[in-house]
């Protein structure tokens, strides 16, 4: 099996690529033990060639990788790109250009939510894909022959998937559907951590201003602190750890002593808990975000809206994720003004508005009634129709 460990066959192989409309790419990674995740192997497939890298080899330079990524005539097919993109952008601080991301293309033509690479093979090319090596230490060197044969299944079959996608969106004239999806995807922001925001992840139902604010401070540390080092989070400080301090308020290094989620004898990392703590205790707040509570009578609207939802989807063969969420529902339940084009509402804008937002509208004026016949969902007397 094919495996290239050296930076002068790696050019070759890449160089040879260029040429080509579209390339599938994969990545295999660890990051059980650090923070940003450890990239093990990458996966190229072009129209006749298919290929492993193997990103951990001695010197091996992946600027032909680089490369092949930034350029905008070719499109780059990934399979749920969103952790192959962070890789990327953690390693060549760029996002890859001209993605097509399979699950989503998929989501929009009606394939389910969130569909897997194993079941897409089998609905696309009618393949049962061996996964007994899914759970591999890819960073663990040799690899089998089956290893590297499981890994090049995930572009060889990518490839007759993206041009069977292809050929759909344009032949139901989705394409811009599909485009609108994949522009967030080329965001740096929604891959790069938010230290400030790391607060948001941990588990607190209420707590005074003070205890808000250490608690946000210790997270902010911990979540630097873990970068710097390149250790999970966990492994820094345990989020009950967070916590724990937050509530104690230490001022002095033995107060630290005797705690139950906090345990560590290193000197720097005490000192920076008690800075953390003492900036806790100067600084603004931040406003715990609680769960949002419904008008009465908002509730069953937006059960009603979720049938709605379901019932546009199933006949437009899509995924309702892709169409609206439950906030976007629960918005549309409570907002007074409810109109096309509606800033703040996805679902009333573009084609989004036309195969759910105009009806979702009529079902809050009370224009538009769901009804069953023949065990579905119809709607009655529209009067946009």
């Amino acid at each position: 099996m094919p495996v290239i460990t050296t930076s002068q066959e790696l050019r070759k192989r890449v160089d040879a690529l260029k040429k080509e409309s579209f390339i599938t790419i994969d990545t295999e990674f660890l990051r059980e033990k650090t923070y940003y995740p450890l990239l093990c192997l990458i996966q190229i497939a072009g129209e006749k060639d298919v290929f492993a890298v193997d990103s951990l080899a001695k010197d091996i330079d992946l600027t032909p990788i680089w490369e092949i990524l930034d350029d905008p005539k070719i499109v780059k097919v990934f399979h749920a790109c969103s952790q192959d993109i962070e890789i990327v952008l953690h390693e060549h601080h760029k996002v890859p250009q001209s993605v097509f991301d399979t699950q989503i293309a998929a989501q929009i033509l009606g394939y389910g939510e969130n569909i897997g690479y194993g079941n897409l093979v089998t609905k696309i090319c009618k393949v049962s894909l061996d996964k007994s090596s899914r759970h591999t230490d890819w960073s663990k060197r040799p690899l089998s022959e089956k290893q590297i044969k499981y890994a090049l299944s995930d572009v060889t079959y990518l490839r007759d998937i993206y041009l069977t996608l292809k050929e759909q969106l344009e032949s139901r004239e989705r394409v811009l559907w599909f485009e609108e999806e994949m522009e967030k995807l080329s965001d740096p922001n929604c891959y790069i951590p938010h230290h400030d925001d790391a607060w948001k992840k941990l588990r607190i139902k209420s707590g005074s201003d003070e205890y808000l604010s250490i608690v946000k401070e210790l997270a902010t540390w911990r979540e630097l602190r873990s970068q710097l080092v390149n250790k999970p989070r966990n492994w820094v400080m345990k989020s009950d750890a967070i916590l724990e301090i937050a509530s104690i308020v230490p001022k002095k290094d033995k107060d630290l002593d005797n705690l139950r989620f906090f345990k560590t004898s290193k000197s720097d990392v005490r000192e920076e808990i008690l800075a953390a703590v003492e900036r806790g205790l100067s600084s603004k707040p931040p406003k715990l975000i609680k769960k949002k509570i419904l008008p009465k009578g908002a509730g069953p609207l937006v059960d009603l809206l979720k049938v709605l939802l379901k019932t546009q989807c199933d006949y437009h063969d899509i995924a309702p994720s892709v169409v609206a969420s439950i906030e976007n529902l629960e918005k549309i339940a409570t907002v007074t003004d409810l109109c096309k084009n509606h800033p703040d509402i996805p679902p009333m804008h573009g084609w989004r508005y036309e195969i759910f937002g105009k009806f979702a509208i009529a079902l809050s004026k009370g224009e538009l009634a769901l009804s069953a016949e023949n065990s579905r969902i119809i709607l009655i007397k529209p009067k946009f129709e």
